[in-house]
């Protein structure tokens, strides 16, 4: 009896402990995903975005401005938003740590015109390439 109630004990611990962890991003399926937006199928990986909320559900997008678009029609507070890295194909960061060029000759999906990178360095590059300006995430968040 003794050793059955450690085991249920045991087992309760991890399946608690699994369903307290926070949910990192998931890997958009391109070409099968649609925008939570604006509703396009979601067929670049170096311009999609995910809000993943409070709750775990995850929500995904074709441009990290439908992100911000969607986040604020729906007053989701407490989110998690994660941004495709423009030079790393598949690679999902939070947006909170990446650097943003916008404007230029860049055209994305929903000509939000941003492109998120993983490094200065890597956004200076492409900034000079694309006639791009710098941008933040908090100027991104403020003008959409």
């Amino acid at each position: 009896m003794i050793k059955s109630s450690k085991n249920i004990a045991l087992i309760l611990w991890i399946f608690l402990f699994a369903t307290c962890s926070s949910k990192g991003p998931e890997p958009i399926k391109l070409n099968a995903e649609h925008c939570e937006f604006c509703g396009m199928t979601i067929s670049d990986a170096k311009f999609g975005a995910e809000l993943i909320t409070d709750k775990g559900k995850i929500h995904k997008f074709d441009d990290v401005h439908c992100m911000i678009a969607y986040s604020k029609e729906h007053n989701i507070t407490g989110a998690k938003f994660f941004v495709s890295i423009y030079d790393k194909n598949d690679t999902l960061m939070p947006a909170e740590t990446a650097y943003y060029i916008q404007g230029g000759d860049i055209t994305s999906p929903m000509m939000g015109n941003s492109l998120a990178f993983s490094s200065e360095a890597a956004a200076n590059e492409y900034l000079v390439k694309f006639k791009a300006d710098a941008v933040s995430w908090n100027n991104l968040l403020k003008n959409e």
